[in-house]
Formats: structure tokens, C-alpha cells, sequence
């Protein structure tokens, strides 16, 4: 989809379904009888995957299923100062939550009226916990104090409330399911909307001479941790070309919010590397790019990946298990089980730039985004809200 269709959808679900006062919203629950989906989750104009993953959700929800759907960006201080908007909830069939709020918040949702409760898990709750109190300058008391506190909470998801108040668990990756410790959770891929960039009639900008390899990285996963990977492959690609007098040279853009000072103090001396920060048009930056590296080694591709392949560029990774990838070697991707396999895969595909983008591009076009079209992922959600709604309890 082109970014001014995006926009747009964004800017309908915002100005329509969104924000409303609670009045308003109120007199709507209390004036039908459909069946209400009420979402806990980041604002539409926060940074990050999360937040664009809940616009698409209640686009899927409201446009293609039909539900009534509301978001909500509350925290429990939010409750607190306002507490007639737990008279809203009264009237919401599920709660869908966009990861894990803190315990009163619950069960103020599920006093009065037991709704129904979904959990969706973004990220990696502890280890992004982890990174972030790492990142930190002053390492306070208070600060320690919520770490521990997230772990504490994190505990009683796992061993209790899965069982007592959450009704479904659904991850947005197998390997995000079994690192937060919840092996039934069902695994709903991100949905992604996008219509497709020709990638036979794309080129770089920069044809034959600098190639453009760019990447995203944020604290999802870790994924900040691959940083120097990915620098380390970009050089020693750029030293084989010059070795076999080539003359060609490779650049690395990398993009995100979440990278430490530290790293950036470092790559900011190294001539091949451009730190890009975060952009609010990353699809229009990267188009032209000759490819999208994943420097990290778990199976899970974040939207930064899915939307190069929208802009029909091809993704190289690095992998620990090849068999839990969706990406098929020299089909729809490159794939590496080592940095030094990578770097010379990398290389061959340079030398046959143009015949191999196309190739790989449109093959990760049919396979990898195909089955995160929003009617698809419509598919998955149909079957948990008849499974939740459909029965009385």
C-alpha cells in the first residue's frame, strides 16, 4: 500500500474510532447491541511496532470483522483519575490487551462484568526489561525497584493469570511465545499493509558502484545487540570486494531509537556506517536499497523486515536453526548460519545484483507477505472472538 494510503487509514482510525470523548463513547456502547472490542494499548502516534501492530489489529477488527472497536491508551493512573471509564468497560465483550498491565489495572477491568481477556505479546517482557535497566546512566533505587517489580509481575502472567483471567494468549512469533515461558500461546503473525513495490524495475539509486544495505534495529528481542554484527559483516564485505579489485564499496544505514550511547559513539567513527535514527517515512528512506540485513540470529521477523519486502527489497539473515525460518535460501532470502557464510553469500549476491534482487524480492513478496495479508490474519482473530463469544460462561 503507498504511504499516503497508509496515512489515511491511520488518520480514519484516529479521527473515527479512537479518540473520542467518553460521553460520546458511552452513549454509542449503551445504543447497540454489537458485540464490543476494547483494546489496551499505545497510542497511534507512539513509536514503534507495537503501536502500528494495534492501529492494523483494529482495522482487522472493525473493517473486516465488523466488531465495534475501541482503544484505549490507559494506564492505571489514567483509571484512577478518571473512574468513569470503568463504566465503558462494563459494556466490552473482550479486552484485548497489547501486553501486560499491572494487577489492580485487571482487576478493575473485571469488576462488575467478567469480560473476556486477550493477551498479545509484542516482545520479550523480562529481557527488554533487562536491556533497558541496562541502558540506563543512574541505575536508582526506584529504578531497580521496577525491574524487579516487572519480573514479580511477569511470574504471576505465566503461573496464575493465564489460568484465571486471561482467556487467550496469543504471541506475534513462536520464538516470542517460548522466551516469554508460554508455550500454548496461540502464534498470530503480525498483519502488514502494504501493496507491493515491483521489484524487477526497482534499482539503486547508486547503480554498480556503493551498495546500499540497510537494517533496523530496536530493544524487540534484543535486537540491539546485533549491532556490531551487522557492522563487522558490511566490512568484511567491503574488504573482499576490495581484495578482489572490485571497484565497489558497500554502506550500511542503520535505523531505529533504542541503540546505547556507547555504540553510537563507536560506529559514528567508521566512514561505511550511517546511523539514520528513527524515521517517520522508513519505507520511503529505504527504498532503492540493494538489501535488508538481520543481523540476529531467533527466527522472528519485526515490521521493519516485512515493510522492505513491501518496497521489494530482499532480506539476508543470520540463523541458529534454519528449519524454524520462514525464509528459504536463495529463494525468498539469504540465509546464514555464520558471519563469515554470510558475508561471502552477501558477496555473490552483489556481484549478480540485479538478476538476484528480482528473483529473491518476488519470491519473498508471494511467500512471507502473503500470509500476513490482513484478510489472512482476519482468519485467525475470527476464530478466537467465535471461540470467546459464541458461548455464554
Amino acid at each position: 500500500m503507498r504511504r499516503e494510503e497508509n496515512n489515511n487509514i491511520c488518520g480514519m482510525l484516529v479521527n473515527k474510532t479512537l479518540f473520542k470523548p467518553a460521553k460520546v463513547i458511552s452513549m454509542e456502547l449503551n445504543s447497540t447491541n454489537e458485540k464490543r472490542i476494547c483494546m489496551i494499548g499505545p497510542p497511534p502516534n507512539e513509536k514503534g511496532g507495537v503501536a502500528r501492530a494495534t492501529l492494523l489489529y483494529i482495522y482487522i477488527f472493525k473493517n473486516i470483522l465488523k466488531y465495534n472497536t475501541i482503544l484505549f491508551p490507559l494506564t492505571l493512573l489514567d483509571v484512577l483519575r478518571n473512574p468513569g471509564i470503568l463504566k465503558l468497560f462494563r459494556s466490552c465483550n473482550v479486552i484485548h490487551l497489547q501486553g501486560p498491565q499491572t494487577l489492580l489495572l485487571l482487576v478493575l477491568f473485571t469488576t462488575a462484568r467478567r469480560p473476556r481477556i486477550i493477551l498479545t505479546l509484542h516482545g520479550w517482557v523480562i529481557k527488554e526489561a533487562l536491556i533497558n535497566f541496562s541502558r540506563l546512566n543512574k541505575k536508582t533505587f526506584r529504578r531497580f525497584f521496577g525491574l524487579i517489580y516487572i519480573m514479580i509481575l511477569w511470574s504471576l502472567y505465566r503461573h496464575l493469570l493465564n489460568r484465571s483471567i486471561i482467556d487467550y494468549i496469543t504471541s506475534v512469533s513462536r520464538i516470542t511465545a517460548r522466551e516469554n515461558g508460554i508455550n500454548e500461546a496461540l502464534i498470530v503473525p503480525n498483519p502488514i499493509l502494504c501493496r507491493p513495490l515491483d521489484p524487477c524495475r526497482i534499482h539503486s539509486s547508486i547503480h554498480y558502484h556503493n551498495f546500499r544495505i540497510v537494517t533496523y534495529v530496536s530493544i524487540g528481542g534484543g535486537k540491539i545487540e546485533s549491532v556490531p554484527t551487522a557492522v563487522a559483516i558490511v566490512n568484511l564485505v567491503n574488504k573482499l570486494l576490495k581484495m578482489n579489485n572490485l571497484q565497489m564499496s558497500v554502506t550500511l544505514e542503520i535505523y531505529g531509537k533504542d541503540i546505547p550511547d556507547y555504540i553510537l559513539r563507536i560506529i559514528s567513527h567508521i566512514p561505511f556506517v550511517k546511523y539514520m535514527g528513527y524515521v517517520s517515512d522508513f519505507k520511503g528512506k529505504i527504498k532503492g536499497a540493494d538489501l535488508f540485513l538481520i543481523p540476529y540470529t531467533f527466527p522472528e521477523l519485526g515490521f521493519a523486515v516485512l515493510e522492505a519486502i513491501c518496497m521489494g527489497i530482499p532480506i539476508a539473515k543470520l540463523t541458529a536453526d534454519p528449519t524454524e525460518e520462514e525464509i528459504i535460501d536463495g529463494f525468498n532470502g539469504i540465509l546464514a548460519t555464520s558471519l563469515h557464510e554470510m558475508v561471502v553469500k552477501i558477496y555473490n549476491y552483489l556481484l549478480k545484483r540485479d538478476k538476484q534482487k528480482c528473483y529473491i524480492a518476488k519470491n519473498a513478496i508471494s511467500t512471507i507477505l502473503k500470509k500476513r495479508d490482513p484478510q489472512v490474519i482476519s482468519l485467525y482473530w475470527k476464530y478466537i472472538f467465535e471461540s470467546l463469544l459464541g458461548h455464554g460462561r
